[in-house]
């Protein structure tokens, strides 16, 4: 009998003592409250000094700032869209700055960069505003249009990077043979100008872009046109490239209009990332789009009236939150093969 008595005591032991283990386990808040976890994830942006470099970081730190108990956001400093559709790819990372042309160039492994794979994890949480592609050196170096670059050394920002891939493809096809190729971040691109390093560059950006205004301050910058052989060349490349221009009075030298194509700039995560989390983080982002427009310049005029001009597919949580907003999409052009 005693020994049965010591068998289920010591049993009645064992299961307090699981209990009270479970119980220290579980967080709590200051209100008695079950506490969510944090989930911590990687920004992949683009080169420092650029555009989507400014605004992944500016939103990376609104979103520690307003949804941070839940989400938490590292930024990370990359060679741009190319390289984020990559590390999306193979889980580096889970959300990034890219562009609708880069998403094209991934989903049907056509581009260089690509290897001929499909890379078709990439999805879109919203677009952020349209980049044009521009061309531009100093008035010494008498350049004047794509042809004038024969010979010449261009500057086509990171090696691999979207603007580097487009223009490589393109020199190819007109049968233009630049005298070298430098591959470095856009601020280090447009440095190598002034100093004379490089006879001219090309880039994304919205105009104007700060790196050249502040370069107009002490040089002369000069922008190259594009002939509609050349814009329809650019537009062949990649379907998901759309007319644009460069206004007048972008920059100082910039009197008429300048005809060139143009690329909508997205914020990006990746299929495997939870509905929910997107959801969550879409819906933060519109509810503080005051604090979104003050990231750079270019996102001044941001609104969620862009939503519906996307053409590449976006993630299904964002949907979600569109759907509730009575937003109509349109069905998408740039799409994963699976």
């Amino acid at each position: 009998m005693k020994k049965l008595l010591a068998l289920v005591l010591a049993l009645v032991l064992a299961l307090s003592l699981v209990v009270c283990g479970q119980q220290d386990s579980t967080k709590t808040d200051d209100s008695g409250d079950t506490a969510v976890e944090t989930q911590y994830y990687s920004l992949g942006t683009a080169s420092s000094g650029g555009m989507m470099y400014a605004i992944g970081s500016g939103w990376a730190s609104l979103m520690n700032k307003v949804v941070g108990d839940k989400y938490q956001f590292t930024s990370e400093e990359t060679a741009g869209n190319n390289a984020n559709i990559a590390m999306i790819e193979s889980g580096e990372i889970e959300f990034c700055c890219n562009g609708t042309m880069s998403l094209y160039e991934g989903y049907e492994g056509v581009a260089e960069w690509t290897g001929g794979t499909s890379y078709n994890k990439i999805r879109v949480m919203f677009p952020m505003n349209q980049m044009v592609l521009t061309a531009y050196t100093l008035e010494e170096n008498n350049i004047h249009t794509l042809s004038d670059l024969n010979g010449k050394i261009v500057g086509l920002g990171s090696r691999g990077g979207a603007v580097d891939g487009l223009m490589r493809d393109l020199f190819d096809e007109l049968g233009i043979v630049p005298k070298d190729i430098l591959n470095d971040g856009w601020s280090a691109t447009v440095t190598a100008l002034s100093d004379g390093t490089i006879d001219a560059g090309i880039t994304f950006q919205l105009a104007p872009a700060a790196a050249l205004v502040e370069l107009e301050a002490t040089k002369n910058v000069s922008f190259l046109t594009f002939s509609d052989d050349e814009l329809a060349a650019l537009k062949k490349l990649n379907p998901a490239l759309a007319d644009a221009t460069i206004s007048a009075g972008s920059y100082k030298s910039v009197t008429e209009d300048i005809k060139t194509v143009g690329d909508i700039a997205l914020m990006c995560c990746s299929v495997d990332v939870p509905d929910e989390v997107v959801y969550d983080l879409v819906k933060a982002t519109y509810e503080n789009a005051a604090d979104m427009q003050i990231t750079h310049n270019a996102m001044a005029n941001w609104s969620i009236d862009g939503v519906s001009q996307c053409i590449a597919q976006y993630h299904p949580g964002a949907l979600k939150y569109y759907e509730e907003m009575g937003i109509t999409v349109a069905d998408p052009v740039v799409v994963p093969k699976n």
